[in-house]
């Protein structure tokens, strides 16, 4: 997590296994159950970068539970999103 409550996502580059290419688009996604708002971003890195900021404006002192996902570059096909765990924002 950033000092801004935006969440910080790392992820190790897999380019290679199965059908993961380095040009896929990440997918991030935050849900806020207290507030029952969800945050999601599709394209802001792309898996060869293993990392990507998303923005959680104004949740700072909520609780997230957090995804992440890959989609392919032409988004003809898309991997099993996976539970990143719960953070602080």
């Amino acid at each position: 997590m950033s000092t801004d409550g935006s969440i910080l996502f790392r992820w190790e580059d897999n380019t290679g296994n199965g059908t993961a290419k380095a040009n896929d688009k990440v997918i991030l996604v935050a849900y806020v159950p207290a507030l029952k708002t969800a945050f999601f971003i599709i394209g802001a890195a792309m898996r060869k970068d293993s990392h990507a900021v998303l923005e959680t404006t104004n949740m700072r002192g909520e609780i997230a539970e957090t995804w992440i996902g890959f989609l392919s570059n032409d988004e003809e096909d898309a991997a099993d999103s996976a539970y990143c765990g719960r953070v602080d924002l």
